[in-house]
Formats: C-alpha cells, structure tokens, sequence
C-alpha cells in the first residue's frame, strides 16, 4: 500500500486587524489635576520563549514597545540522515490513538477495524528497543475521554493532576504514563506493561440486518465509566504534551505519533474545554507524525485532512525544538503491514538514529502583524510606533528572519520563524517574568467657561460658549483633535497649539435637531457634554470627560386670557400665566421672547406689567367695530430662547380664552303696522338664544325709560331680529335708545 505525503502551505496569519479601534478603550474620568499613568509591553526576555502563551499584564498597559528584541536564533536543523553506526540518543516517545466508532467500524465509518493502529505499536516497540532499550514510551487512547481510567492500573497518569479542578461531568481520565522500555516495574519491563494494556481481542456487532455481523478488533481493557464512541482530539493531544512534560531526554528527542482519522465529533462534548479544533494551533507541540486513517481515497482533500495538514504546519513552526521542522503527515488505507512500512521508512529512523546538519544564525528582519521594522541595532529591531493593545485579548504574529551559516560547509541560507503570543489585561495582574513596563503621563482635558472649570460641576443655559483645553503632558502630540459629543450629535474640533495647551472654544445651544460637524455643540435637555481625546496610534490611549448640562429653570406658557375691563367691546389687556413665577428682571426680558395675535391690532403702545400667577400686557386694540368673541387665530406664542440672566423659555403656544363680555354692535327699529314694529340688534360674537320676553330696555328721547315686549325672536349668531311692542309712550322717535 502507497502512502501519499501531505506537506500543506504556510497558513495566513490569523492576526491582521490588530490596529482596530476598541469601544471598550481606556477611559478616565478625569477632574482637574489628577492625570493617569499608562504604560507600554517591553520584552526583557526572549519574545521566542512566549510563542503559544497568553502574557497577562495589567489593565494600564496599553501598548507594546516599538523596540522588539529577537534572541540569538537556536540552532536549527539543516536536514537528518540515518546513520546506523550513530544512534544519537534514545528517545521519549508517545503514541496518541483514536478508538472511535469510525475508527472500529460500530460507528460512522470503518477506517480501522482489524486494529492496526495498536499491533504496529507493539511491532515497532520491538525495533526501537533493540536499539535504544532505555526509550520511553507513553500511550494515550481517546474517544469522547481519554480511554483509561485512573483507578484501573498504577501506570495510568491522572489527566486531571495538572488541572485545579475536574471539570462537570468529566470522570476520572487518564493515559499511560512514560515508561522506560527496560526498567523493571514490580517485577516487568516498561515494554511488557504496554503490551498488556495494548491486548486486543476480537469482537462483533450486529448492524442492519439482525442477522448481519460486523467484526473488528478491540482492547481487551474496558474504563469502569461509559465512554460513547465520539471523537475528542484536544483531550488526546493535551494529554500527550501534559506525559512529555515528564520526559528525561531533551525536546528534540520528544515525539508524537498520532492515529486518527482526524475529525472531532460532536460538538456538544467537552473538548478539553476548549474549541474543537483548538488542536491544530499545534500549541506547544513536539514534533509529531500524523497518519490520517482513510478507508476512501478519493476523500482525502476533505476539511477535515486540511485541518490536520494544519496543524502539521503549525507544529513544525511553533519553535518546540530543533527536530519539530520534521513533522508530517500521510494519508492511508490501513492495515498492518502498511502501517508498519510507512513508519519503518519514514519515521522509524528519525526516532532511533537520526544525525542532524546545524546551522547557527543571526536575526536579519523582523515583521509584527504584518509591519515591518524601519532600523536595528544588534538583535533588536525598531519599528515606526507602538504597537497598540486591545481592551481585552491582542494577538501577535511576529515573523523572523535569519541568516544562518552551516557550520561544516560555511554555506549560508535564510530562513524564517513565526512566533504567536497574545497580549491579556487584567485587573490586578502582575507583569510576568521576562516583561517589563515603561511609563508615562496620559494627556489630560478640561472644559472651561469664562476661564473657569466646569468639570465636576454643571453647564447650564447661560453658558453659550465653551473652551476645552488639552493638556498632552508627557506625550508627543502632532495634532489635537478631540469629539465633543450630545445625545443628539458629535462635533469633531481641531485644537490650536500653546506649548504644552491645545485649545479651541466653541458654541452651545438647546435644540431638537443638530448638524453635525458644523462647529456648534447642539444638544437636549438635560443631557451630558462629553469630550474625547485619542491617540489615533493606541486605541487605550484615550482620555474622557462628561460634564452634564441642565437648566436652571424653564419657562412656558400655562394659559391666557382676553379682557375687556371698560366694557367697550376691545380688547384692553391680555393676562398670561406661567408655569413659574417671574421676578422684575424676568418681566423685563419676557417681552422679547412674546409673539401676539397678528390678526388684532393692537397698535404701538403695548406694555408689561406683573400680574399674579404671570404677567399682564395692557394694550390698546383698535378696529372698525368690536370682536369680543375669539377664533383659532387668536393664540399667543412664545419663541424659545435663554434669557439673559438665567432661564430656558420653551417654544410654547396656548389657545386665548374669552374673558370678554359681547356688546350691542347695532340696533335698529323697523316701524311696522298695528302688529308691532321690529327690533333688529348685532351683537360682537355669537350670544346664547334670546328667549325673555323683555330682554332689552329703551330710552326714549322725551320719556323716562321704558320696556319693549319681544315677540316670536329670531335668532343666528350675533344677529336677533324681533317683533317689539312698547309700553309707556305712544310711538318710537328717531333719536330713542
């Protein structure tokens, strides 16, 4: 059986949007000499020997350093050869094997179901200890746990030791611990401890036709808790490195030998409490020969060989040890004889002979998520600026150049190193060892009225003009420019410069509605002014202040009323409540803020004078003849402004009451004939229905007064038209009232 070799591409970083803008930035809120100290990431150590971790720093770290130093390269390896006169050194070995259904055939597939994934191991245990007797050889066997169980054997290593807690619901996993091949444990060798844990036994199922039996091969142990036939790889893989860590000979003598058929399954299980493919960030990783068990061929381009193609990749680059360059992966049909000549000619060498070329180099470049450095000075690299932190988690990539020279032929070559770390802050948290912290001032704002501070107090209606000032203290600032903000608008303002000052002053008014960027702040009420200033370059390096606005009082209109006090149909004052009451100065400036009727005319001579509850407007209404009705003309509305010494005036408009009594416009006496003659009467707005019968009385020009008797009045709206009698006098004189 051929096997073909999957050498996969470079994968792109997964860390190009470094540089966005968090919302979540820094922020301090700021009173008036009190300003904040940041800081900036400065490697002490090697960055190389933080590839794969998350370095924790606290909460004022906003950056890391544009000056990034890159330690003297290891030595890497040129290339192996198998030298069999030359054994090297034994190795520390672990074999990762998957026991799924897929694997066995109960379940989703039918990769390996005579189980060669075990019988090669015991095959290739008897090579590797003809040579090197003292190897030590671990074993982790997975489905959705680990196989083993801690409680069944002393040579199962508790999963969980290296763990605070166990996690819910998870039983006691474990793995077989490192055991040296030759050494005698209670009266066997490490070898022979393995081969008992590794006895497989035949076994069958019946599936789809009851009468239909599927057979394949299983180990004899059983773990005393239920382990379903799901596929867990990250558990697998931790479990591998948590046994290496034990391992007595050197990193580049660490291997993994992993069998799967490469896919995590389901996703609702605890994958080591993690994200299912967490494994094929190849974290920490020895190096690692992979055979992704196939049963189809022509399958072999799926997802889920990328992701161990992946991983691979990853592993080989993640810096573990000089050997890591060699990991690989292959893709088969299995059985044992295949299983065995593939790693017989491509692995088994690598573990028990291998002899390695070294070349020994200096670093040549350095680029960091995708920038590279402007100058260097010995092994440090210096950049254009910092480089900015997130909120929360800031991933790195930073990419290595070296030239290294072969120490047997002189020749030289480049090559590259990618190391990935994230960035963490916390609260609290203290710098690791190999991290240092360099500090300085923030820059700090204040808002000024008149020349005095309002931070920490209030802006209200009088204050329409407003200066911000930014203070950059210890940092170098090419520009300033800050956003002024309402809950209606953002005011984008370039700030001039006075040594250290950047300053601008700017207008601010109460409004429904704004318009943005048109250097006037508008905003509600109340509302909150709020100002901010950042580093275009670091997202956290970012100052705010919030000031809130309210007003000192509001005025509105509540009612008004015409009056009519000489009773001579026009309108002599107007009286007008308020929501509050108002004081001389108000009754000063009120008047400019008044809006009256435009269909009245009330002539020049308007005056305001103070009336309980509001104020009173005397005025002198003229026209042809009295209106003492009122229409929905008749409103009177206020404009909204601020007053002079304090004070809002709402835009407000109220409907005008009729506090006015109607009078006769016109009267006139038609001479009838014996029935009676007929009184006609206009009034100044529409008057109930007449129904008294005397409802008027007369004066006649040479008798005392006298009463008319109404009959069958005829009324609509201000015009009452009658038949009339009277008493006292014989007949109606031109000249009677």
């Amino acid at each position: 059986m051929s096997s073909a070799n999957f050498s996969g591409k470079p994968r792109e970083s997964l860390f190009s949007s470094l540089f966005r803008i968090s919302l979540a930035a820094l922020t301090l809120w700021w009173t008036p000499g009190i300003a904040a100290e940041v800081c900036e990431l400065v490697f002490t150590g090697c960055p190389e020997d933080f590839s794969g971790d998350t370095i924790i720093v606290p909460e004022n770290i906003i950056a890391l350093s544009a000056e990034i130093p890159a330690c003297p390269p290891p030595d890497i390896s040129e290339g192996t050869i198998v030298d069999t006169t030359d054994t090297g050194g034994p190795p520390s070995i672990v074999f990762v094997i998957d026991h799924s259904g897929s694997m066995t055939g109960t379940g989703n597939g039918n990769n390996d179901p005579l189980g060669a994934r075990f019988t090669v191991v015991l095959d290739l245990l008897d090579t590797i200890s003809t040579t090197h007797p003292d190897a030590e050889v671990g074993i982790v066997v997975f489905r959705e746990h680990l196989y083993f169980d801690t409680a069944s054997n002393d040579y199962f290593a508790d999963y969980f030791k290296a763990l605070p807690v166990v996690r819910d619901g998870e039983p006691r996993q474990a793995y077989v611990q490192l055991l040296q091949l030759n050494q005698n444990y209670k009266g066997r060798t490490g070898k022979e401890v393995i081969e008992d844990i590794l006895t497989v036994r035949a076994d069958s199922v019946r599936q789809g036709d009851p009468d239909t039996l599927h057979r394949y091969v299983d180990l004899e142990y059983e773990p005393g808790f239920n382990n379903v036939q799901s596929t867990n790889i990250n558990v697998a893989l931790e479990a591998a490195k948590l046994a290496l860590q034990e391992a007595q000979y050197p990193k580049e003598k660490r291997f993994v030998i992993f069998f799967s058929d490469g896919y995590p399954v389901p996703d609702n299980i605890d994958h080591a409490g993690k994200e299912p493919y967490d494994f094929v960030n190849g974290t920490s990783m020895p190096t690692t020969f992979t055979v992704f068990f196939n049963a189809t061929p022509e399958d072999s381009s799926v997802f889920k060989l990328a992701r161990v193609v992946e991983m691979t990749e990853n592993i080989r680059n993640n810096g573990y040890s000089s050997s890591n360059p060699n990991s690989e992966v292959w893709t088969l049909q299995a059985s044992h004889d295949a299983l065995f000549d593939l790693l017989r000619e491509e692995v088994l060498g690598i573990l028990i002979s291998p002899q390695t070329i070294v070349s020994t180099g200096v670093p040549t470049k350095m680029v960091i998520n995708s920038e590279s450095y402007k100058s260097q000075t010995g092994n440090s690299f210096v950049f254009s600026q910092r480089f900015g932190l997130n909120a929360d988690l800031t991933a790195f990539s930073m990419n290595i150049d070296y030239r290294y020279t072969n120490q047997v032929t002189q020749q030289t070559r480049d090559t590259s190193v990618t190391v990935t770390f994230h960035v963490k802050r916390e609260a609290g948290a203290s710098l690791p060892s190999g991290i240092s912290a360099v500090c300085w001032t923030q820059p700090t704002i204040d808002l000024l009225h008149e020349g005095t501070s309002v931070v920490g107090g209030t802006v209200n209606e009088t204050m329409d003009q407003l200066e911000v000032q930014l203070n950059v203290r210890d940092e170098t600032v090419s520009s300033g420019n800050v956003t002024v903000s309402s809950s209606l608008e953002d005011e984008d303002l370039n700030l001039s410069q006075s040594g250290s000052i950047w300053t601008k002053t700017f207008p601010r008014f109460v409004a429904e509605n704004a318009e943005d960027n048109d250097g006037r702040l508008q905003h509600d009420s109340p509302d909150s002014i709020v100002v901010v200033w950042r580093n275009p370059n670091l997202p956290l390096d970012t100052v705010r202040i919030a000031v809130p606005f309210s007003v000192s009082r509001t005025l509105s209109l509540s009612a008004a009323y015409y009056f009519d006090r000489n009773a001579d149909g026009f309108i002599d004052s107007i009286q007008v409540n308020m929501n509050v009451d108002l004081t001389a100065a108000d009754l000063g400036a009120i008047e400019d803020f008044v809006k009256l009727p435009s269909s009245r005319s009330f002539g020049s001579d308007v005056r305001y004078v103070s009336a309980g509850g509001g104020f009173a407007i005397l005025v002198s209404e003229t026209g042809d003849e009295p209106r003492t009705g009122v229409d929905a003309q008749d409103k009177l509305r206020l404009t909204s402004g601020v007053m002079d010494h304090g004070g809002l005036v709402n835009a407000s408009e109220k409907q005008i009451q009729d506090r006015m009594a109607p009078v006769i416009v016109e009267a006139i006496v038609v001479l009838g004939d014996s029935l009676g003659d007929t009184l006609k009467v206009r009034f100044s707005e529409p008057v109930a229905t007449i129904t008294h019968t005397r409802p008027f009385l007369f004066r006649s020009v040479t008798d005392s007064l006298y009463a008319g008797t109404i009959k069958e009045p005829d009324q609509n709206g201000t015009a009452f038209s009658s038949l009339v009698t009277f008493s006292g006098i014989s007949d109606v004189r031109k000249g009677d009232s």
